[in-house]
């Protein structure tokens, strides 16, 4: 895939992410949110150009998300695993991204 295509494509997981993020954290959103790390990861195994991207999404995954599926079902202590692993995400997204931009303007 082109890196102007990685990066829309990637873009279109930020937006889900704020959307999402807007919505605030209820089981409903825990389960989207779970939904679009893991289709994330899938997709981060086919971005050749950024090699940090895979593995900062599995960090994620392991670091913030699992503990949120752990309290998923107790409201008081989710919302801080929540809030966590919302802005890990984002972050990994954020990285790939301009990541992703310098190359373009390098090449």
């Amino acid at each position: 895939m082109e890196i102007k295509k990685q990066i829309i494509h990637i873009d279109s997981f930020f937006k889900e992410l704020r959307e999402l993020e807007r919505r605030g954290c209820n089981d409903n959103t825990i389960r989207e949110l779970e939904s679009l790390i893991n289709r994330s990861y899938s997709h981060s195994k086919s971005v050749v150009n950024e090699p940090y991207y895979e593995n900062n999404v599995r960090q994620t995954i392991s670091k913030q998300l699992m503990p949120l599926l752990k309290y998923k079902s107790m409201p008081r202590k989710r919302v801080p695993y929540w809030v966590d692993t919302v802005n890990a995400f984002h972050t990994d997204l954020s990285m790939t991204i301009s990541y992703l931009e310098s190359s373009v303007e390098d090449s």
